[in-house]
């Protein structure tokens, strides 16, 4: 493998753009919650756009463009400017009647909880729920819009895609790929009956298990036609209701029957099959997760065992070690009295396949740390429809979502025993006020957006402190996310430091000789060493050829699996391998958030050949670029 190194010599050269005129903003309402019930968090705007929302997420486009919120409600897209990051600004819209299809009675979007960006190609990917548009759970269309907001003034659908699921999506694998999963009953064509024949529980299970839709051509998207996460409890298909990527590129499906994650790229054994194996988006290799136990015993055996979503964390909390909790909501939309609630969950004894393999004869249940519900806690409501729902974590602190209990944060350093440290609730009955039924909260930028079913978004600020260490906000697909970090320092400099990044490669790395009719992976590394006076930097790989992009080639011959690379140094050792993408959407390997001097970076690639792949006498090679560019000189 030959390697070509581009290091900038200034932080702007990879993100310069020429200045463009502000549109003047769309009308937007402002509704401010004069009755909200409140504890360490101050209330700063709230904006409408096209409607309420189920979901919101995030692109920063750098220099003049700045950073844009995109959130998906019943009245379609709606885009807001954070340049005034307390005070969004509404400048672009995709409206529901812009979104219909044939066949559809009403200019009604539905949902598109947990709405997918891929900030890289600067896209946007909207659920279609079959209870959208005058549909219903048997009748409805499912599927995905791919919008391109590559000017966020001026979004534009790409297409509309068809799929047999339509709840949530999310992307894999650096978003070449979309997981597509829920609702509970769609009747959509495709859906088997027979992967959910469910005689041993007493309510007959539905849904629908995840559908693997190739995006690498955003224009001509590709579903698999066999689904993933089958049998998922106790040997019985669920409904599969989200899927979250961790930062190790761990892809974590929740539903009915609890959470289990997946590796979707590299080389891992298989404890299910019991053999090691390529991983891919759509033959994912089983890591770990199983079924959470019950909180309430008494709760029925739907809502009782239903995993609205799940967050992997990856970092050390309290007595537990990195990477041994998930934070579980279990959603049950019933009285506030008892509603779903916040369970934490150990994945210790589940690394073996034991979730993949449980029976109700023989079940396999997870461990329960702790849980937490706001009933009876300071600010609750006591009537209404509550649910734990979306949530983002900040250090040791979740900022969560739960309907009409509003936004919740919870210091998690003690992950038996979660603790209220605020709270912001809209109730009802006040004249002009819109009562909230809270969505999804995200931390973003040192602000929470919550987005609410009633009132559009609210912006907050949370007052309280912020515990343990912030490793950097993102949910749903952290693997090709850009990482944003919070936090404040104060001081001086009696010198000054020129502006320097600065990136030098090793020798090449080799793979050595290949083998035909064997399956077999091959390795191969070098090193790098980085400098950088930044405050932020990220170094990525791509691929510039047009010729197999991704592959190795020799002459007009390519190596049919994708080539994969990695990037590890001292703070990240555990770096998943994923596919190294194009120039114009190259794969992330590390992120700096601060100065660095000389660390060294291994580089390490890996590629897979199979048994029955033709190899060509010659030597397979690509000039890959490097780059270590900064948002923050």
């Amino acid at each position: 493998m030959a390697v070509g190194a581009v290091a900038l010599g200034s932080a702007g050269a990879a993100l310069a753009q020429t200045p463009t005129p502000t549109p003047t903003p769309l009308p937007d309402t402002h509704n401010v919650p004069t009755n909200a019930v409140t504890d360490h968090v101050t209330f700063q705007d709230n904006v409408r756009g096209v409607s309420g929302y189920a979901g919101a997420n995030f692109i920063d486009y750098g220099g003049d463009l700045g950073d844009f919120m995109f959130a998906d409600g019943t009245g379609g897209l709606a885009i807001w400017s954070l340049k005034d990051k307390a005070h969004p600004s509404y400048v672009a819209r995709v409206t529901a009647a812009q979104l219909r299809v044939a066949g559809d009675t009403q200019d009604r979007f539905y949902e598109g909880e947990n709405m997918t960006v891929d900030p890289k190609r600067k896209l946007v990917f909207l659920s279609r729920d079959p209870r959208g548009f005058g549909g219903t759970l048997t009748t409805g269309q499912t599927g995905v819009y791919i919008i391109d907001v590559k000017d966020p003034y001026n979004p534009k659908i790409v297409t509309f895609h068809p799929v047999p699921a339509g709840h949530t999506s999310t992307c894999i694998n650096d978003c070449q790929y979309l997981w597509s999963v829920g609702p509970y009953g769609t009747g959509t064509p495709g859906n088997n009956p027979d992967w959910f024949p469910q005689p041993a529980y007493s309510q007959k299970r539905g849904g629908v298990p995840i559908w693997v839709t190739d995006i690498s051509d955003p224009a001509h998207p590709y579903t698999y036609p066999t689904p993933l996460d089958t049998a998922r409890f106790d040997g019985q298909t669920g409904y599969v209701h989200s899927v979250d990527v961790d930062r190790n590129g761990i892809a974590w499906a929740s539903g009915e029957g609890g959470v289990r994650g997946y590796y979707t790229v590299g080389t891992h054994y298989d404890p299910v099959k019991k053999v090691t194996r390529v991983a891919t988006a759509y033959d994912p290799i089983p890591y770990a997760g199983g079924t959470t136990p019950l909180v309430a015993t008494a709760t029925d055996d739907f809502f009782g065992y239903f995993d609205h979503n799940a967050q992997h964390i990856t970092q050390k909390v309290g007595n537990y070690p990195a990477g041994d909790l998930l934070y579980v909501t279990n959603e049950n939309i019933v009285a506030c009295s008892v509603a779903g609630e916040l369970k934490v969950v150990s994945l210790a004894g589940s690394y073996d396949g034991q979730g993949w393999n449980s029976t109700p004869q023989n079940p396999f249940r997870l461990n329960l740390v702790g849980h937490w519900t706001p009933w009876g806690k300071p600010g609750s409501a006591t009537t209404g429809s509550c649910s734990a729902h979306w949530f983002t974590t900040n250090g040791n602190i979740v900022a969560q979502a739960w309907y009409g209990q509003g936004t919740r944060f919870l210091d998690m350093s003690d992950p038996a025993n979660p603790t209220q440290v605020g709270y912001f609730r809209v109730p009802s009955g006040t004249t002009g006020v819109t009562s909230g039924s809270a969505s999804a909260s995200y931390w973003h930028n040192g602000y929470i957006y919550v987005a609410d079913y009633n009132r559009g978004i609210d912006v907050l600020k949370f007052d309280g402190t912020v515990t343990g260490t912030p490793d950097g906000i993102c949910w749903g697909g952290c693997d090709g996310a850009k990482v944003t970090y919070t936090g404040t320092a104060d001081g001086t400099a009696g010198g000054s430091v020129p502006a320097t990044l600065s990136l030098t490669l090793g020798a090449p790395g080799s793979f050595g000789a290949f083998t035909p009719g064997v399956d077999r992976t091959y390795d191969a590394t070098t090193t790098a060493n980085v400098i950088s006076t930044a405050g932020d930097a990220l170094l990525s790989v791509a691929d510039p050829s047009a010729t197999a992009t991704g592959h190795l080639v020799n002459g007009t011959f390519s190596l049919t699996d994708p080539l994969t690379a990695r990037a590890r140094n001292a703070a990240n050792t555990g770096t998943a391998f994923n596919n190294v993408g194009s120039s114009a959407s190259p794969l992330n390997l590390l992120t700096w958030n601060g100065p660095i001097s000389n660390d060294a970076v291994s580089l390490d690639f890996r590629q897979h050949i199979g048994s029955s792949e033709p190899l060509r006498t010659g030597s397979y090679s690509k000039t890959l670029t490097f780059t270590l560019s900064t948002t923050t000189p």
